[in-house]
């Protein structure tokens, strides 16, 4: 299982889906275990995708290919103070 240490940015409008960013500018999306929404349909829980590399752009008409998943443990930083926190 891959480790990812991110940020949060939010999440995808409507669900439980996280949308994080990690050391190296890339947009994940991510499906945590104890979601209070529903998360995107037909993507598995605690996975990760790479929804955005380093210097790509979205926009609204744009569509994402979400098809390289990881099976991941997302740690989310605090900018508050320098520990981590695990979801799982």
């Amino acid at each position: 299982m891959q480790k990812i240490e991110c940020q949060t940015l939010g999440t995808v409008s409507g669900t439980g889906t996280a949308a994080l960013l990690d050391d190296d500018s890339n947009v994940w999306l991510y499906n945590g275990k104890y979601t209070v929404d529903k998360c995107l349909p037909n993507f598995p829980e605690q996975v990760a995708v790479i929804a955005l590399r380093r210097g790509e752009t979205g926009s609204v008409g744009k569509d994402l290919i979400l098809d390289d998943f990881y099976d991941a443990v997302v740690e989310v930083k605090d900018d508050e103070d320098s520990e981590t926190k695990q979801d799982s």
